[in-house]
């Protein structure tokens, strides 16, 4: 479903959310409407900027706060600040990424990346340059938005928490570091630069208190249930490692040769986005648990292969 109004949910006085494949935050205070996250594209764009002003007239979209530079998050960033004249706010690693996103396809390929690879769409942003690095606490008025560090999906990313002055209600944005129950139904490996990292911040969301937790892709959780879905996303990553040392220990083997045997178990026929990705996300998981102990590598015949340690 395209973002519409009917997309919307109002969660307190001054916060809400679109609903989509990305969702999208929605803070109306500090004399205008401040978007978290814009969508995949100059289309998500246009629907949030048209959605906004039919929800909310007389208010001016005045920012948008990209959580990091995932096309599916700043992808609509360029279309509503050349539209609206707004400030575009990010993480300051992510920034310089977001004015660049043609490098996503040489970083995941671990070279220059080819025609195919340049024409998927996490490489087909358009380039938007970022006003604003934040990192510190940023007071709206009526609402304060804390930036918390989640890394571990990627790089800079960074969760927001917006808390209203009158009610407290809090509401946790939290990005790519969290994946809600249907995400993970459908996608067994969701990308990751630091699975570690990433077991740390969704550690880190559960420790925060808030009314409503909105996860980037996935239904919104509450206090009630989100320890719940939290040990889940963790699971999910211990279930990969364990995989990864079960097939160790069976013989060495090469990255590909992992790759195949992971994609064979998850039952998921790669198609050239999935190798680029999954394969990214299993170097990953390799370089971290190599650097814990609990597996190592020969070079032998020119051919590197991994090994179990334990």
């Amino acid at each position: 479903m395209a973002i519409s109004c009917e997309t919307f949910r109002k969660l307190s006085e001054h916060v809400g959310v679109f609903l989509h494949s990305t969702n999208a935050g929605v803070i109306n205070a500090g004399g205008g409407i401040y978007l978290i996250d814009s969508g995949s594209c100059a289309e998500d764009g246009r629907a949030l900027a048209r959605s906004a002003e039919e929800l909310f007239p007389g208010r001016k979209i005045l920012g948008i706060l990209c959580t990091h530079a995932h096309t599916d998050h700043c992808g609509g960033s360029a279309h509503i600040k050349a539209s609206t004249g707004c400030t575009v706010w990010a993480p300051e690693y992510d920034s310089h990424i977001m004015e660049c996103p043609g490098i996503m396809g040489d970083m995941y390929w671990g070279g220059k990346s080819f025609a195919d690879i340049r024409s998927l769409s996490f490489e087909n942003a358009e380039p938007v340059r970022a006003d604003i690095s934040y990192s510190s606490e940023i007071n709206l008025g009526e609402v304060v938005l804390e930036p918390v560090p989640l890394p571990g999906h990627f790089y800079g990313q960074t969760g927001i928490l917006a808390r209203e002055r009158d009610s407290d209600t809090r509401t946790f944005f939290m990005a790519d570091a969290f994946f809600g129950a249907s995400m993970i139904k459908r996608y067994w490996i969701p990308f990751m630069q630091d699975p570690e990292k990433f077991r740390e911040s969704v550690e880190r969301i559960t420790c925060s208190r808030a009314d409503f937790y909105v996860p980037s892709h996935g239904d919104i959780y509450t206090g009630e249930n989100i320890n719940a879905i939290a040990e889940l996303n963790v699971m999910i990553t211990r279930e990969m490692e364990f995989i990864i040392i079960r097939l160790l220990r069976e013989k060495p083997r090469t990255v590909d040769e992992l790759l195949k045997e992971i994609a064979d178990f998850a039952g998921i026929e790669l198609g050239l986005s999935q190798y680029v990705l999954i394969g990214y996300t299993l170097r990953s998981y390799l370089s971290c648990m190599h650097d814990a102990g609990r597996i190592g590598f020969t070079l032998s015949g020119n051919i590197m292969r991994w090994h179990a340690k334990e």
